[in-house]
């Protein structure tokens, strides 16, 4: 057990994900963002099929409430420290995208972006987890769906409830008023790399699930070019409330050991993602006190675009589907 200013945590040595060693790639790293105590340490999975990444120590569950007191969850995007980005919901060029999902069955998943990856599925009811104040809630009820959101912050619960059509409650997933329910849809936005026992959680989420059900998850892409970029100021590691960083490898296989087999995680966002992060990347480095690095941006979105044709995840999010069997 650890103290680390007041963060009840352990040693976390080992990739959380698959059990590999860590090699130690970020040392002393504080909160720049929200001021939020203890100093961290960031390791790197030394597994190639796996490369992880996640903080030491690891903070103890009932500590992790700590790590949100002063943290801007939910509310008006405030500059520097605010939530990371959701995917645009307007997308572009539907039309060709939806022709090209028809063409390229294989690929489908590449093309049917439109909200949040539920594009083309038969509306029924759809759980967001981590809901927030309900911007999602009401893009889903507006196309359709029976939407349900939950989220541990009641002040961004009480602000979604006035999203007409749409369920809120102030719980997590393992609350047990949801072991008598299945959802056809559940998506989680920018949660799960906040999640402690991620085993534990996509059986749950597996279970929830309902036959022919999709689980689509967002998240900060450890792999990505800004990450590689900005290095320990990338605003996607945001320590220590991002408690692991996945890979497209490492997300897929803890989706698919922990009952959904059929999961694939890619990127497709577009290259607009590093207006956002190359900004806040830059004023995390300022804010520790040190010049941003020099790079190219228009060149830098070049590559992620290129990326797209290529098969290689660098973009700054990754996404996963995974279709459960009916």
């Amino acid at each position: 057990m650890i103290d680390n200013e007041g963060i009840l945590s352990r040693p976390a040595p080992d990739c959380p994900l698959c059990g590999s060693a860590g090699a130690l790639l970020y040392q002393n790293l504080r909160d720049p963002l929200f001021g939020s105590p203890g100093v961290w340490s960031l390791r790197r999975c030394d597994s190639p099929d796996c490369a992880s990444g996640w903080i030491d120590p690891l903070p103890l569950p009932e500590s992790l409430g700590r790590l949100y007191e002063t943290y801007h969850t939910h509310g008006e995007q405030r500059g520097d420290n605010s939530p990371l980005p959701p995917i645009p919901f307007a997308p572009r060029f539907p039309r060709t995208k939806r022709l090209l999902a028809a063409l390229l069955p294989r690929w489908r998943h590449l093309f049917q972006t439109e909200l949040h990856h539920f594009a083309g599925m038969t509306p029924g009811t759809l759980l967001d987890v981590g809901c927030g104040s309900g911007g999602f809630l009401r893009e889903a009820v507006g196309a359709g769906w029976k939407a349900v959101g939950i989220d541990f912050d009641a002040e961004a619960i009480a602000e979604a409830s006035r999203v007409e059509g749409a369920e809120v409650h102030v719980m997590d997933v393992f609350d047990a008023r949801l072991d008598d329910r299945r959802f056809e849809g559940i998506l989680l936005d920018n949660v799960i790399e906040h999640l402690p026992d991620l085993p534990r959680v996509v059986t749950r989420l597996a279970m929830l699930l309902a036959p022919g059900g999709r689980l689509v998850m967002i998240t900060p892409n450890f792999q990505a070019a800004g990450h590689a970029t900005f290095g320990a100021d990338w605003r996607g590691l945001e320590t220590p409330r991002h408690l692991c960083l996945f890979t497209a490898q490492s997300l897929a296989r803890l989706v698919r050991e922990n009952g959904l087999p059929d999961a694939r995680a890619f990127c497709v966002r577009g290259p607009h993602d590093l207006d956002f992060m190359s900004k806040a990347s830059s004023d995390i480095a300022r804010t520790r006190g040190h010049a941003p690095p020099s790079f190219d941006l228009a060149a830098l979105k070049q590559s992620v675009s290129r990326s797209f044709f290529t098969g290689k995840t660098i973009g700054e999010f990754l996404i996963l589907v995974a279709n459960k069997a009916r």
